[in-house]
């Protein structure tokens, strides 16, 4: 209990100093308390107070709450996502502010693909769904083919279809893809 108690006092600090982010990294948690990952994990699954989202931790009582001013930046930003060449990070991030991508990132409402590459959620499984459909209705899917389809750049397709390689969806073969493990 005293070390549950501990946990919850670490997790309050940390949002405390890191408002606008999700949580603490899971292993960064675990390891300050140096404890197994079988044991770290019952204690977390019998000990409500302390919520695992992936990844993170954090106190069941935390929200990410944006500013009345970070809302309206967020609302002027989301619509230049929508877009099959939206902006950058660095772009994005002069919008809104580093921290508050961050947390939108860290949210799901962005889906970061590389270093300056991101897409609204929508728009990222939009792309997804149509990756994995042209893959199926062809048998592979080439860079070109996905930059074809939605009138963007080689930059944002070579992007996402990197990503989707690393994530399992889709395997790189010379230079087409085909379904990855985690999209059988």
């Amino acid at each position: 209990q005293m070390l549950l108690q501990q946990m919850e006092r670490d997790l309050a600090r940390f949002h405390a100093a890191n408002p606008l982010r999700v949580g603490m990294s899971r292993e960064e948690l675990r390891s300050r308390y140096r404890l197994k990952a079988a044991f770290f994990s019952l204690l977390l699954e019998t000990h409500s107070a302390i919520v695992g989202q992936g990844e993170l931790v954090r106190l069941a009582t935390h929200h990410i709450q944006f500013t009345p001013m970070q809302e309206m930046q967020i609302a002027q930003l989301m619509p230049q996502m929508a877009s099959y060449t939206p902006p950058s990070f660095a772009e994005a991030a002069q919008s809104v502010s580093e921290d508050v991508l961050r947390a939108l990132i860290e949210r799901g409402d962005i889906v970061q693909v590389q270093d300056d590459v991101i897409f609204a959620r929508q728009v990222y499984d939009e792309m997804v769904a149509a990756v994995l459909e042209i893959i199926d209705a062809q048998g592979a899917i080439t860079a070109k083919t996905l930059r074809d389809r939605f009138d963007t750049s080689r930059k944002y397709a070579i992007g996402l279809l990197e990503y989707l390689d690393t994530q399992g969806i889709t395997k790189r073969q010379g230079d087409e893809r085909v379904r990855g493990r985690k999209a059988l």
